[in-house]
């Protein structure tokens, strides 16, 4: 494996690649945003992390990590972004699976994972707009031998909250 100092930088790369891999990267990934509603009616939208749509053993959910999940506590709606467009998706919490898969007692060390599981229901509107990635298609095959780090392109997603800014986009949910 090559040493950090001879990864390549992402400034250079081409153009081009830059945009294709964002637009497969989007195409696979979602903000989440856990809203509650105040006794007065009114939504309160907040902005807890990102995740990634996948499929396995004919189940559909988002990945993202445990930490997320710890914030999911009802009663709430989890809004998604599934554009860049001014969108109000939103999924009652009563309708979600939320799986805590693992979470380390040392949160820079790992491992920090979770899973939403989503009801069939709200799946043709997902997939208008996104796709989820089959795990189970090369699943054997990773497993028995996984990808070294110094193989093929690894991008990290994320909708950080740290230094967010008042959206437009998030008032629609008011």
């Amino acid at each position: 494996m090559k040493n950090q100092e001879e990864l390549c930088k992402i400034t250079e790369l081409p153009k081009k690649m830059l945009v294709d891999l964002s637009r497969i990267i989007d195409n696979y990934s979602t903000g989440l945003i856990k809203v509650t509603t105040t006794s007065g009616e009114k939504k309160l939208p907040l902005l807890i992390g990102s995740g990634t749509f996948v499929s396995i053993l004919n189940t559909y959910g988002i990945i993202t990590a445990a930490h997320v999940i710890d914030l999911l506590v009802e009663p709430y709606s989890l809004g998604l972004i599934l554009s860049e467009h001014e969108h109000n998706y939103m999924i009652n919490s009563e309708y979600l699976d939320i799986i805590r898969i693992a979470k380390g007692k040392v949160d820079s060390a790992g491992p920090d994972l979770g899973f939403i599981a989503m009801p069939s229901s709200e799946l043709g509107t997902i997939q208008a707009r996104k796709s989820f990635h089959n795990l189970d298609i090369k699943r054997d095959r990773i497993l028995a031998n996984p990808p070294g780090l110094d193989h093929g392109i690894w991008a990290l997603y994320g909708v950080p909250d740290i230094n967010t800014m008042d959206n437009p986009l998030l008032k629609c949910l008011n």
